[in-house]
């Protein structure tokens, strides 16, 4: 290949006199010279087809990117939806305790909810409350957890996931 860069005009015609192809729609042989380029619109040979099957793939997966970001939004919402419904029936126990409902947080189990008391006005949380609805079942378990509170076994920790999905303790 390197000696057809050193050879005139000339003699690199005369070369690809040597070079023999098959037709891809009429499957005759012809010399590379002989060739010419028709661009029409037809068969398309397997880099075209390939090419045309990359830009669908791409095009597929950029349709089922918006698709899971409309889905996981409405599930978002869904899950809104459910916590304001369920903090609406609740909302006369947050009065009746005199906390806001604006500061509590749905967590459902093992308990219902955790009250900020002054986050919503104040940014500044002055007690934390966990309040949970009494129930035959479950009563084990909160009453294993009053436990902990009681005896003060509980522990602070503060962990941050990084961009890329690691969780670091601070």
């Amino acid at each position: 290949m390197g000696h057809l860069l050193k050879v005139d005009f000339a003699q690199a015609l005369s070369v690809q006199r040597n070079i023999i192809g098959i037709c891809p729609i009429c499957q005759t042989f012809f010399r590379l010279n002989e060739c010419r380029f028709i661009y029409k619109r037809g068969r398309k040979d397997w880099l075209a087809r390939m090419y045309d099957l990359e830009k669908r793939l791409e095009e597929t997966e950029v349709r089922l990117e918006e698709r899971e970001r409309e889905i996981r939004e409405q599930a978002r919402e869904q899950g809104r939806v459910h916590a304001r419904r369920i903090i609406k029936k609740a909302d006369p126990i947050f009065a009746s305790l005199g906390l806001s409902v604006n500061d509590a947080k749905a967590i459902f189990h093992p308990i219902s909810f955790v009250v900020f008391d002054g986050l919503d006005d104040y940014d500044d949380v002055d007690k934390l409350y966990l309040l949970d609805r009494k129930r035959s079942r479950g009563r084990t378990l909160q009453k294993s957890i009053e436990r902990c509170v009681s005896k003060k076994h509980y522990d602070w920790r503060t962990f941050r996931v990084s961009d890329d999905g690691k969780v670091i303790e601070e």
